[in-house]
């Protein structure tokens, strides 16, 4: 008997999510930073389809996903070698790495550790590499709070904010 508070929370998320929707409409032309979210295991990468929720939300937070041809009708993630995810990410904006599955990778350093390639990626050159905080997949019922959290990463400027409260900037 709780649909009438269910339906006001949803309805609360709703307002949230549409509220950043229409800052990032607002943004100029070329404001979208390009991204991408990968993790891998051994040495086969698993990136985000274009067709994925997590893509959506991010999109929705005013990013532009760097491999938008990846399986635009398909969720979850597809599989990668090293060359093809280099060949796909060298000017990418920002990284969000699932640091939750996969290896552990809690730095760029670690990063770059697994694959020297990485040092020459622009976010990672740049600093602009983002990990998944042990908390993100436990909120399903928070997805305004994600989605507001990756706008702020994406429309603050760089070094003003190290973390957010489902996301950290590896250092």
């Amino acid at each position: 008997d709780k649909e009438e508070e269910a339906e006001e929370f949803y309805n609360a998320q709703l307002a949230r999510i549409e509220a950043v929707e229409e800052k990032v409409a607002s943004m100029e032309e070329g404001e979208r930073e390009k991204f991408v979210s990968f993790f891998f295991l051994k040495d086969i990468y698993y990136v985000r389809n274009k067709g994925d929720y997590e893509v959506k939300m991010v999109e929705l937070a005013g990013g532009d996903y760097i491999l938008s041809d990846l399986n635009p009708d398909k969720d979850g993630n597809s599989k990668l070698n090293a060359e093809e995810l280099y060949k796909g990410i060298e000017d990418v904006d920002i990284i969000f790495y699932n640091n939750r599955l996969g290896r552990s990778v809690q730095s760029i350093e670690d990063l770059i550790a697994t694959a020297e390639y990485f040092a020459d990626v622009k976010a990672v050159k740049e600093g602009r590499v983002w990990g998944y905080k042990p908390h993100y997949f436990q909120n399903a019922d928070c997805v305004a709070d994600i989605i507001e959290d990756l706008y702020t990463i994406f429309t603050t400027p760089q070094g003003e904010i190290t973390e957010t409260e489902y996301f950290f900037l590896m250092d």
